[in-house]
């Protein structure tokens, strides 16, 4: 068996697979007051065919199955057993396939269409550093947070945790220099897994300073890096 250092992503498989999300992009945007419903089931269709020779019913390993509250709206859940450690370790391995909602006409190329360019490391859009500045305006905005008398967890990773110092010492090994940052914000299901003793690590990949911005893109080095950054993850957790 290849070891999980092995791992490398497949640049034109992969960009296949994102072209595919991108058709249906537009039908998974998220904005109910917009009358925006997801419908996920488009993404997860894409998905079960990717993995269809891996699927148990296909002579494969893992377990597929979909559990719907709204139609059109499936959780798709994955299980497959564990190759090392499988009667102590448990894995929640979770992603959302909804979309933040894309204007088109704040763009300069189609957000529901995959284009390929040339490197770049910055755009000039509104991404989460700038929002708060209108330079043209000379406008700055003040942004006030106050802690509510009834705060809770649910973001936060323990920095003393086998998961957080795995991924920190993986993204060293790729990155050369892991830096940790906080952000402010709470999910209930990351509260309740860590409450019920669960090592929970947050990750994502990419570039922060054009995520959720007009022109937002995504660097296939950075998802090159990222799969690098699983596998050692994954052995540094395995070898913990």
């Amino acid at each position: 068996m290849a070891s999980v250092l092995d791992l490398a992503l497949d640049a034109d498989t992969y960009i296949a697979l994102l072209s595919k999300f991108m058709d249906v992009a537009e039908h998974v945007q998220n904005a109910p007051s917009l009358g925006l419903i997801p419908k996920e089931d488009l993404i997860s269709d894409i998905v079960l065919e990717e993995l269809s020779p891996y699927l148990k019913q296909n002579g494969g390993v893992i377990e597929a199955k979909r559990i719907a509250f709204h139609e059109g709206r499936g959780h798709l859940i994955l299980q497959y057993p564990g190759a090392t450690k499988p009667e102590e370790t448990i894995n929640f391995v979770g992603m959302h396939m909804d979309v933040v909602p894309a204007n088109p006409e704040g763009w300069e190329r189609d957000p529901f269409k995959l284009s390929m360019n040339e490197d770049i490391s910055a755009l000039e859009g509104r991404g989460p550093h700038s929002k708060y500045t209108l330079p043209k305006e000379e406008l700055v905005g003040k942004l006030e947070l106050t802690l509510g008398d009834h705060s809770i967890e649910g973001i936060a990773c323990a920095l003393d945790s086998i998961g957080f110092q795995s991924f920190s010492n993986a993204t060293k090994e790729v990155k050369g220099e892991s830096t940790p940052f906080a952000i402010m914000g709470s999910l209930p299901l990351v509260r309740d897994l860590q409450r019920a003793g669960l090592d929970l690590t947050l990750a994502g990949f990419g570039k922060s300073s054009v995520y959720h911005g007009d022109n937002e893109f995504c660097s296939l080095a950075d998802m090159q890096d990222a799969l690098l950054i699983l596998g050692r993850f994954i052995h540094n957790v395995d070898s913990a």
